[in-house]
């Protein structure tokens, strides 16, 4: 059964170990940006409003949680300065957790 979670109800320290965890279980996970009348807020984000994307990575870098995403569309909305292959990119948690809604799985 899906299992789908809104990011204001987790704390950052319980959204990361969700994150990891169903990573490390190998079970596939999408993340979902606001609705479009958030446009404002992905403006040279990387990210389009109201869209989902395929979770690829989560990992700690020197302290710092990043996690990759894919755009299924194999494109993206590119920031300033950041080089993007088929809709691949990383994003900081910190960022992450502003900027999507929802984090969708199969199980777990």
């Amino acid at each position: 059964p899906p299992r789908h979670f809104y990011s204001d109800q987790l704390s950052p320290d319980r959204m990361w170990t969700e994150l990891t965890r169903i990573m490390a279980e190998r079970i596939p996970l999408v993340v979902g940006t606001y609705p479009a009348t958030s446009a404002r807020k992905y403006r040279l984000t990387g990210l389009y409003p109201d869209h989902a994307y395929t979770v690829m990575t989560c990992r700690e870098v020197r302290g710092v949680r990043k996690l990759g995403l894919r755009n299924p569309w194999g494109e993206d909305v590119r920031r300033p300065g950041t080089p993007r292959k088929n809709g691949c990119f990383e994003i900081d948690f910190d960022r992450f957790g502003e900027l999507i809604e929802v984090i969708s799985t199969v199980r777990g």
